[in-house]
């Protein structure tokens, strides 16, 4: 297979969110998400944050509809933080088999290595493997919070 047809396969295969914001429109979840990338969406309300972690430390933010602060950031996580995410995210294999969190106005969905999570919400209690993603999650969104 060609280098770039593999995520244009992995596009259509990704079916958009359906019922996570108060109007149910449906969220395009995005494409990036190989082997080295793990992809956080959240939707709470009209406020859209896409993070993007890569192994090597790098990640982005792009928040749009949100009252603090829109637009793309960038940080350096360590490498520590970095390897516990993805061992963390392969040991919640597979992810489309991780319990259901259903809220009319919240959804937290994470993709990586081609698969993607169901809504992990804020009511999510689970095993530990999957407490510690989104003990992860949680880390990762903060490491983007501005500083007071």
């Amino acid at each position: 297979m060609r280098a770039w047809a593999a995520p244009l396969v992995f596009a259509f295969a990704v079916l958009p969110l359906q019922g996570c914001s108060a109007s149910s429109k449906a969220v395009p979840f995005p494409v990036e998400s190989a082997y080295d990338t793990a992809v956080v969406h959240i939707l709470s309300l009209d406020c859209t944050t896409t993070y993007t972690v890569h192994r090597d430390g790098s990640a982005q933010r792009f928040a749009q509809g949100c009252k603090s602060e829109n637009g793309t950031r960038t940080v350096t996580f360590t490498r520590q933080d970095v390897a516990s995410l993805f061992s963390d995210l392969e040991a919640a294999q597979p992810l489309n088999a991780l319990p259901v969190c259903p809220g009319p106005d919240f959804a937290i969905n994470v993709a990586w290595n081609g698969q993607q999570s169901p809504s992990l919400g804020p009511c999510f209690v689970g095993t530990p493997i999957e407490q510690a993603l989104v003990n992860d999650i949680e880390s990762i969104t903060v490491r983007f919070e501005p500083v007071p």
